[in-house]
């Protein structure tokens, strides 16, 4: 094996005129290694605490950031709440609500369910992934992302659930449960 190669053949060995890169798929390969080797070192609920918190981080800072442009410490209207969340955050999620559901749940809060058809910034890259699935690991961060901000902004107890793949619409069916306290 001969060593004494000059800088110039390495450099011509080795040459790529780019200098836009596919940025995205350095992202998709980072993470899905990621999910993987977390899963593989510390299991499943430690992967999965630690994808929900990492939604949670920014979901406490857009709600912070929504609270003080609307000049409110609280938003009562759940629905409002949603969609200043949506507004927001139009470059990561497209969502069309299907179904709403209010229920008398019991003496202390109603139950408001609100089925919706998502579509997030993960979906084309889990879809390249032989390995990550729809509704699994990563739907986590969005999971915490939603339920903080609904919860900051709101003060309601907030909990999103996969429900299925919406193949032909080419999203997600979920269930955004919110208690309302009666009181309010």
């Amino acid at each position: 094996m001969n060593y004494e190669k000059n800088i110039e053949e390495i450099n011509k060995e080795i040459f790529n005129p780019k200098v836009k890169f596919d940025t995205l798929k350095g992202f998709e390969n980072v993470l899905e290694s990621m999910v993987y080797q977390v899963y593989d070192i510390f299991g499943r609920n430690a992967l999965l605490s630690m994808l929900y918190t990492i939604g949670k981080g920014p979901g406490d800072e857009l709600a912070k950031e929504i609270l003080k442009e609307q000049g409110k410490s609280i938003i009562n209207d759940p629905f409002e709440a949603f969609a200043l969340i949506l507004k927001k955050s139009e470059d990561y999620y497209s969502v069309k609500v299907k179904d709403i559901k209010i229920e008398n749940h019991n003496k202390e809060f109603d139950k408001i369910v609100i089925t919706i058809q998502n579509r997030c910034f993960y979906r084309e890259s889990i879809q390249k992934s032989e390995r990550i699935k729809i509704g699994k690991a990563l739907c986590r961060i969005n999971k915490g992302f939603i339920e903080s901000t609904v919860k900051k902004l709101t003060g309601y107890k907030c909990d999103i659930d996969f429900i299925e793949n919406d193949e032909e619409h080419d999203a997600c069916i979920e269930s955004l449960t919110l208690q309302i306290p009666k009181s309010q």
